[in-house]
């Protein structure tokens, strides 16, 4: 039982004998979390990411989009959570007043509370959480083609390209900044109640049916 079609695919390339037992993914759901959404301002926006294994989760690309964002929009914002600046990133001076650096935090709400947008280009994410919560809470969130999360239909929800150019990528943060303001109504995310009935589904199939 996959996560995602993107696992699924996955599984189907590297175990085939496995194919038939694969069933239709059974997405997580998010846990709930009380915020009060911050109000946008287009002159300094706050760009949020979020992610331990920053690498994989694209975190050079996010630094590269927020800075062409600044040249148009120079009060532009980053705001970082999970991890601490790995060894060999720097920001120049005036680059680190419009920076905050969060490191680990216990509480999400810490992180969600500040952004405006969230950005996760990662080059592989077998879900990706932290898109499906950003968009739970009603901040709009633009991830690659290569997060299982991709899959949900929201409109809150982007996926590009994870090679696509910086200044698209760029270009395409601003622009769902500005119409997602108007978005008061998007689908109601799962909860974990409604992941259990899948399971109880699935798990009822299997008893009357059996393992083929």
């Amino acid at each position: 039982m996959p996560v995602s079609r993107l696992i699924s695919s996955q599984i189907s390339e590297k175990y085939p004998q496995t194919l038939q037992k694969l069933t239709s993914p059974i997405y997580p759901a998010t846990h709930p979390i009380s915020l009060t959404k911050k109000t946008l301002s287009m002159e300094s926006p706050v760009i949020g990411f979020m992610g331990k294994e920053w690498k994989r989760k694209g975190f050079l690309k996010v630094i590269r989009i927020w800075r062409k964002i600044r040249e148009t929009i120079p009060d532009a914002r980053l705001c970082l959570a999970g991890f601490s600046l790995p060894k060999g990133i720097h920001f120049t001076p005036i680059e680190l007043k419009f920076v905050e650096q969060l490191g680990y935090v216990s509480r999400k709400e810490a992180f969600y509370s500040k952004i405006d947008i969230l950005l996760h280009p990662a080059s592989f994410e077998a879900y990706g959480m932290v898109i499906a919560e950003a968009i739970s809470l009603g901040i709009p969130a633009i991830c690659s083609n290569q997060c299982g999360a991709a899959e949900i239909k929201n409109s809150l929800l982007l996926k590009m390209d994870c090679d696509e150019k910086t200044s698209v990528w760029a270009e395409t943060t601003c622009n769902h900044l500005r119409t997602s303001t108007s978005l008061t109504n998007y689908n109601r995310m799962k909860t974990w109640s409604d992941v259990a009935d899948e399971y109880i589904k699935l798990y009822k199939t299997i008893a009357k049916e059996g393992i083929k």
